[in-house]
């Protein structure tokens, strides 16, 4: 690495502005994620090797660099900076997913070179808002730099760190993805920063294994001034304290068109973010235990799963099960002078609900039998006899007339009505008339 090139503190040119400016534009975003990266020992490597045996070197890693940064315009390198580099994203799902290419192309190449020196990179990536009022605030990028080189610091040969920011965006795809594993590293001090910054290490679970910063201040709970037997014992009350009340954080994955959900039949938590996010979270909080989840995806319909909160982070990504009352439709049209004497539908359906945390079964039996339906005088009649059979137990048994003048050209509605119900579920009758025609439906509702 050239000694005059230092790091700490990134000066770009006009023309580096004038790049990243139009990459912003190209992309219409105000936010980026930067990427950070240098290789570690290059100095050292320099200084035994040579200028230009570490320059042949740097060389194949700047193209692996680029082949892997650039591919189909996924990012763009402002700056190189003696063996580091500076890119920016649109995307933090696409940043981590380049950030992990970097580290398996680096991996190829250096079981290529069993006799030579290895490319051990070390990557950091944070995220803000770079742009105001589609206007590139050069003083709000430069602290963005900075961060992601403060984190790409704490980072040993090979590994990836994240800032909080960029870890949550990319959350949801990071869980889809079996082989890829993340790590929680804590809160760490970083040079020049006041405010500590939460780590988080993404890795190739296949490969790798997670490992905390080295040499790094880490936010602490005990002050150094404390003799060690009050700090041993304040500790394990503060483990203790933690065990009981740590904090707890809820996450939903994929409920891209909802913005409610219920849980055990008892209230409505409304979900933060906006339909279409990948990942959401409750708005207040759900309490610790086993509950269940419940989708209303129509009266009759509901889409229901059971997941347990537990301390931490709370991840529930899971098929969540169609429960659905079932309904029958008739409709039947009679002809001048006819009368129709049966018309019977019958239909079966199972399903099942929560209550009191436990799951409750129910099969059910409907039954619509229209008769001794005709027209009378220019009225159209038509008596119906509804039958309900609730885990083998006849609910309900009654008839219903109806009535419509055949020559009124608008539809008469036949409002719902309840035939029985309980706190959970409720079954009754709707249709309407028109003419010489009806239609009628015995439903099933969730309550």
């Amino acid at each position: 690495m050239d000694p005059n090139v230092k790091k700490d503190n990134v000066n770009f040119s006009d023309n580096d502005y004038k790049n990243l400016y139009e990459y912003i534009q190209s992309k219409n975003t105000a936010i980026l994620v930067v990427m950070f990266t240098d290789i570690k020992g290059f100095t050292k490597l320099t200084e035994t090797k040579g200028d230009r045996y570490a320059n042949d070197l740097r060389m194949k890693h700047d193209e692996i660099m680029r082949e892997v940064i650039e591919k189909e315009n996924a990012g763009k390198i402002i700056k190189y900076i003696g063996d580091a580099i500076m890119a920016v994203f649109t995307e933090p799902t696409t940043a981590v997913q380049k950030a992990l290419e970097i580290q398996r192309e680096m991996d190829s190449f250096n079981q290529t070179r069993s006799n030579g020196d290895e490319l051990k990179v070390r990557i950091g990536l944070h995220m803000g808002q770079v742009a105001v009022d589609n206007t590139l605030k050069k003083d709000i990028f430069g602290r963005h730099v900075n961060r992601a080189s403060r984190v790409q610091g704490l980072a040993d040969g090979g590994q990836i760190y994240v800032s909080y920011p960029v870890f949550d965006s990319a959350l949801g795809w990071l869980v889809e993805n079996a082989s890829i594993g993340w790590k929680a590293h804590g809160f760490y001090f970083l040079k020049g920063i006041d405010k500590p910054a939460e780590i988080y290490e993404v890795f190739d679970s296949r490969s790798k294994k997670p490992m905390a910063p080295k040499n790094a201040k880490k936010k602490t709970v005990i002050p150094g001034i404390i003799p060690m037997a009050a700090a041993t014992l304040l500790g394990c009350l503060i483990s203790l304290f933690i065990f009981f009340y740590e904090k707890t954080e809820i996450i939903f994955m994929d409920y891209k068109d909802r913005d409610i959900v219920y849980i055990d039949n008892e209230k409505e938590f409304f979900l933060d973010g906006k339909k279409g996010d990948k990942v959401r979270h409750p708005v207040e909080k759900i309490s610790k235990g086993k509950h269940f989840l419940n989708f209303k995806f129509n009266s009759s319909r509901h889409y229901i799963g059971e997941f347990e909160v537990k301390s931490g982070k709370n991840i529930f990504k899971f098929p969540l099960l169609l429960t659905e009352i079932p309904s029958i439709t008739e409709q039947i049209n009679i002809a001048d002078g006819e009368i129709i004497t049966q018309n019977e539908k019958e239909k079966k359906g199972k399903y099942f609900y929560y209550a009191n945390g436990e799951k409750i079964e129910k099969e059910i039996i409907m039954r619509l039998k229209i008769h001794d339906s005709f027209i009378d005088k220019d009225v159209m009649r038509v008596k119906i006899n509804f039958q309900l059979v609730l885990d083998g137990k006849e609910i309900f048994n009654g008839e219903r007339e109806y009535k419509n003048l055949i020559n009124n050209s608008s539809s008469t509605e036949i409002e719902y009505e309840t035939l029985w119900g309980d706190e959970f579920e409720e079954y009754g009758v709707r249709g309407y008339m028109n003419r010489s025609t009806i239609s009628i439906t015995l439903e099933g509702n969730f309550k």
